[in-house]
Formats: structure tokens, C-alpha cells, sequence
């Protein structure tokens, strides 16, 4: 591990060749997101709920599927309440927090647009835990055709909902 990040640190760019170093990128990102938020005199620690997160970086953006970024954000992050998951595919993030500054219409026309970003979905975490035996949560889905998807959720599990491209349903928790 101690060759892995001294390489990675003198080839920054350098993709992961194999299964095992793609491991180890993830968990060395996943570290870095979960130091960076807890450090001594953070801005970030304790915000809880955060509405959106976004995320940049090739380990990030360069994810062989998206949702392995989204993993690694819900691990480092664990954000609580209801939170959008987005990354910045491009790398345009840190470069479009200035044009504001110069000019405000193109800023709202590039957020409008999700010029830079992928939605890798909303997150919805409890906080708490639930005796053993008992549900953490009931969820249920209602589209606009009248179909209606229910599921149960136990307590430390993950689960995915999935709706189609622009397909709109409430969520009852």
C-alpha cells in the first residue's frame, strides 16, 4: 500500500491498472473525503443535513460506475436527512466558482443547464438505530400512473428505488 500511494504521488494522473489498485484508490479517496471533513478547524464538520453534495475528482469522475462514486461519497460523508449526490465530470467545479463574479447570467445558465455534473441520485439516511428485529423505515412509490412500489428497509442496509429518466413519483417515508 505504502508503493501504491508513494507512486500515486509522484503520477498523480496515472489510471489504476488492475482491480486491486482501483481498490486502494477508492478506499485512499474514500479516507481523504472522511479526514478533510473531520479535520481540526474544518468548515464542514458537522453539517448535517446537506442538501447537495458535489463531488470533483478523477477518482471520482473517472469511476468505472457511477454508482462506486456514490458508495464512496455514502461512506466517507454519511450524510444524514435527504441528500443529492452529484459529481463533477468535467473537473469544471473549482474553475465556475469565479465567473459569478464576472458575469452572474452565465453562471445561472451553466447551473440550469448541468453543464459539468452527473446526478448520481438522492440519498435518504436515518439516524439512529432501530432495536434489532424492527424496521428502520417503510418507504412507498407512487408514480403517476397509479403504481406503487413498497419496500421495507432494515436497519444498516442500503436500498435503490428506481425511476426512469424524468419519471416523476412521491415518496411517503
Amino acid at each position: 500500500v505504502r508503493e501504491y500511494v508513494l507512486t500515486r504521488m509522484t503520477r498523480p494522473r496515472a489510471l489504476p491498472a488492475t482491480m486491486r489498485e482501483l481498490n486502494m484508490e477508492h478506499a485512499l479517496a474514500r479516507e481523504a473525503l472522511r479526514l478533510a471533513l473531520h479535520a481540526p478547524g474544518s468548515r464542514l464538520a458537522g453539517l448535517h443535513p446537506v442538501d447537495v453534495v458535489l463531488a470533483t475528482g478523477g477518482v471520482l469522475a473517472n469511476a468505472p460506475h457511477p454508482a462506486l462514486a456514490a458508495l464512496i461519497l455514502l461512506d466517507a460523508i454519511q450524510p444524514r436527512g435527504i441528500t443529492s449526490l452529484v459529481v463533477d465530470t468535467a473537473g469544471l467545479a473549482t474553475m465556475l466558482g469565479a465567473i459569478p463574479g464576472l458575469s452572474p447570467r452565465a453562471a445561472a445558465e451553466l447551473s440550469e443547464t448541468d453543464a459539468v455534473a452527473l446526478l448520481l441520485g438522492s440519498v435518504i439516511s436515518t439516524a439512529g438505530q432501530p432495536p434489532p428485529g424492527e424496521l428502520a423505515l417503510r418507504v412507498v412509490l407512487e408514480f403517476a400512473d397509479g403504481r406503487q412500489q413498497s419496500q421495507e428497509i432494515e436497519r444498516g442496509t442500503l436500498t435503490r428505488l428506481l425511476l426512469a429518466p424524468n419519471e416523476r413519483a412521491t415518496l411517503s417515508l
